[in-house]
């Protein structure tokens, strides 16, 4: 295939279509691929550095605030396109790229004239002025951010993310040191003057304050001379830690030596940052439709940047930000870990299901999904390696999970390798770009609703696919292909990938979602309640106008996503406004199950359901009001209620030895826990006995004073020492033994040093009508069944 790439005049549009073209190269040998730029511009100096041929045109931009600017580029347009034309022609195109910009816009005009198939990008959230003329005629838009579609309502838009040139990939990052000692500044090839003029006036205080920080600085053509001269005003100690030049054509060394990144949002910068891991102090163009903004919103909602805005950019406030950042090394080493489980093993399965060879790795792999692979014949090892690659043959594709992080190296072998590289989320949207997609949000209850959903849709006959958290009970499986035309997705809030912070959800983009609570929940990527709530409102301004959105009456801040949302919204809940409203039977709740009554749009509807708590009713319903929109019978739905057998670890009974119920349940968020708690009192004919393992350090120390009214009806709390999973550097900033002593609160609390203590604890006292409640993440070295085995060792 012979392929003619047009972009250039700015570094944001050239260096994508660098990276495309490079990857063509690689992946297809025997096709011809060129490029078209601006004749006199920077594609005229990187274009044939990257090996690659290229013609250059007279072209130039359009200022719309100057007619006089505008009516030279018009007049330049018709030659130009002719000039393209002949271009076309002579390489004989197959098809015509354009890496959006005003360089493309004469070279895709003849392609359109020639009936040559176009293939536009556009690297911003926002679409340009050139992308939004072109886009009629192109036969899709590859974008880079999820949201470019809503602002192409009649164009085939694709969700790519940013291309990035070989020479980033290949550039791995080193690891962060133990300080913020390096600052890189830049403005874009363009430079930018606002950001260079700030710098100006906080340098010299900057590098006096820190004696150890060194600034690199790309300046741009325009300010190269202004530069020189603030170099040469410098004294000599302080000159020798300050390097700038107009460019640096190894910018991604600079990027990967950095600790600290200031410049612009342009979307392909974001990109190649990204990559290489490195945090950002994000200073927006404010002009062009202030679409920096909506490029930099994603990155700053996550954590892996802060946004200072251009109007506020002056010297005295950036060098506070830039020592607010570089003096407060959790924060900093926070926001590079935004930057760069279950969720990939299902994307294992699934494409094992496809017919392709899957391996894995991982880093403290645990069951049941270690079992779940080595049963579908998946080999995997427990540790990264790059020798990882070739253990068994060099894969033709990687998919990243969301906990592999920057510097990790697996990964970066694969990138150093060129190998095709996707996240989780991006597999999953590939996968099922042409089924019916639902997802299934919010901070609690996203497992027990998306596999209950996922249950009623098989019993009604129409074989879903799903991917869940958490393997199905009545699967046996995560995550499955199914043959019908919907497909069910839990959808993480957690970050995609080490290149992508956004929101695993946001890649789904569904026909069909519900959000079932939102609480504060992942401290480490959201910083606030209001970072936490931002892409969950994003989602509902994203939704299809023929969709459906489902909603919690029950919780006021799912309430207040409606006025947000682009489509149809229903609410389900006890509330008395709710569409679908649950109405509790007063003796509704058995040892094993429970009734309740639904009023709404089918009128009164009875419901059995072998879940127990008013947290399932919720679920319940909720999976209800999607099933029925999706065409599953009502009889059918309420068959799979009374059958549902449940989600794995979601109050999941083990056992019943000598009469003690042992109950385990994946439960660490304060209010999961309070609901499950719940849950067990109102089935235990004797004491609840509560053994809780609290999960990560900054989700402990954020939510430390929720636990206050946690374990309100247990009897008796055994906390164990928490989880660090991915922060074990923050070890010793919070404890169990604090958890205990804000749980006594509601409760008899205490630490315990270990399981085996626990253990001896539960024998000794857990007697006939009892129920132990296990609540953790990683099952406490399976206390749960070891509980059981215990118990009935004790009663022999």
């Amino acid at each position: 295939m012979r392929t003619l790439i047009a972009g250039g005049g700015t570094g944001g549009h050239l260096t994508p279509a660098l990276a495309v073209a490079q990857t063509l190269r690689r992946t297809d040998p025997a096709g011809e691929v060129m490029l078209a730029g601006r004749r006199g511009g920077l594609e005229e100096r990187m274009v044939p550095a990257a090996g690659l041929p290229l013609v250059t045109l007279a072209v130039r931009g359009v200022d719309s605030s100057r007619p006089l600017s505008a009516a030279l580029a018009l007049a330049r347009l018709l030659p130009a396109v002719m000039a393209a034309r002949r271009m076309i022609r002579d390489f004989a195109a197959d098809v015509v790229v354009g890496a959006a910009g005003y360089v493309c816009v004469p070279v895709v005009l003849a392609a359109r004239s020639l009936r040559i198939p176009v293939v536009l990008m556009e690297q911003n959230a926002v679409p340009g002025r050139a992308v939004r003329l072109l886009a009629g005629g192109a036969r899709a838009v590859a974008a880079s951010f999820a949201e470019t579609a809503e602002r192409l309502p009649r164009t085939r838009v694709v969700h790519t993310g940013n291309p990035v040139r070989e020479e980033v990939r290949a550039a791995a990052p080193a690891p962060l040191g133990d300080a913020c000692e390096h600052l890189l500044v830049m403005g874009g090839s363009q430079g930018a003057q606002r950001i260079n003029r700030a710098l100006g006036e906080c340098l010299v205080a900057l590098l006096e304050r820190h004696p150890r920080l060194r600034v690199t600085h790309q300046c741009g053509a325009r300010d190269a001379q202004w530069a020189e001269q603030l170099s040469s005003s410098l004294s000599t100690p302080l000159r020798e830690r300050y390097t700038v030049a107009p460019f640096f054509d190894d910018i991604a060394a600079r990027i990967r030596d950095a600790d600290l990144v200031v410049m612009r949002a342009g979307g392909s910068s974001l990109a190649e940052v990204s990559v290489l891991g490195r945090p950002m102090l994000l200073v927006p163009y404010p002009h062009a439709r202030a679409h920096q903004v909506d490029n930099a919103m994603p990155y700053v909602r996550c954590g892996a940047a802060r946004l200072l805005t251009d109007a506020d950019c002056t010297g005295e406030r950036l060098r506070a930000e830039v020592e607010a950042i570089a003096g407060d090394g959790a924060r900093w080493t926070e926001m590079a870990r935004a930057i760069c489980g279950y969720a990939v093993s299902g994307a294992a399965l699934l494409a094992r299901q496809l017919g392709y060879t899957v391996t894995g790795s991982d880093e403290d792999a645990y069951p049941p999904t270690t079992d779940t692979l080595t049963a579908a014949g998946i080999p995997w090892t427990n540790a990264h390696s790059a020798d990882n690659l070739d253990r068994w043959g060099a894969p033709d594709l990687v998919v990243v999970g969301n906990q592999v992080r920057a510097g990790n190296v697996e990964w970066e072998e694969a990138r150093r390798r060129g190998l095709p590289t996707t996240s989780e989320a991006e597999f999953y949207g590939e996968l099922t770009a042409d089924r019916v997609r639902v997802a299934v949000c919010g901070t609690h209850g996203k497992s027990t609703t998306s596999s209950l959903l996922a249950h009623m849709l098989e019993v009604a006959g129409m074989s879903p696919g799903f991917r869940l958290g958490v393997t199905s009970r009545d699967f046996g499986v995560s995550a499955r292909l199914g043959e019908g035309p919907v497909f069910v997705i839990e959808g993480d809030e957690y970050t995609t990938a080490p290149w992508d912070p956004r929101p695993k959800f946001l890649h789904a983009h569904p026909e069909l979602a519900c959000v079932t609570r939102l609480e504060l929940d992942h401290p480490d990527v959201y910083e606030s309640f209001e970072a936490y709530r931002a892409p969950f409102r994003e989602l509902a301004a994203t939704m299809p106008a023929s969709g459906l959105l489902a909603l919690c009456a029950d919780d006021a801040e799912c309430l207040a996503l409606a006025p947000h949302a682009s489509c149809a919204v229903t609410t389900y809940g006890e509330a008395a406004g709710a569409e679908w409203r649950i109405l509790p039977e007063p003796d509704g709740a058995g040892a094993t199950a429970q009734r309740f009554a639904v009023a709404g749009p089918e009128g009164p509807i009875a419901v059995e359901l072998s879940a127990l708590g008013a947290h399932n009713r919720q679920n319940a319903v909720a999976a209800l009001v999607l099933a029925r929109r999706l065409g599953a019978g009502l009889q059918q739905c309420l068959d799979a209620c009374r059958s549902f057998r449940g989600a794995a670890r979601r109050f999941e009974v083990v056992g019943r030895p000598g009469g003690v119920v042992v109950v385990d349940d994946y439960a660490h968020h304060p209010t999961e826990v309070a609901a499950t708690v719940s849950a067990a009192r109102g089935t235990a004919a004797g004491r609840v006995i509560a053994v809780y393992v609290p999960h990560t350090y900054s989700r402990t120390r954020t939510l430390l004073a929720d636990y206050a009214t946690s374990f309100a009806g247990a009897d008796e709390v055994l906390i164990g020492p928490i989880e660090p999973a991915r922060e074990r550097h923050l070890e010793g900033t919070v404890s169990s033994a604090d958890v205990a002593e804000v749980a006594r609160a509601s409760a008899p609390a205490r630490s315990v040093a270990g399981p085996d203590e626990a253990l001896a604890r539960v024998v000794d006292c857990a007697r006939a009508g009892d129920v132990v409640l296990c609540m953790s993440v990683r099952g406490f070295d399976d206390f749960a069944r070891r509980a059981v085995s215990a118990l009935e060792g004790r009663r022999g």
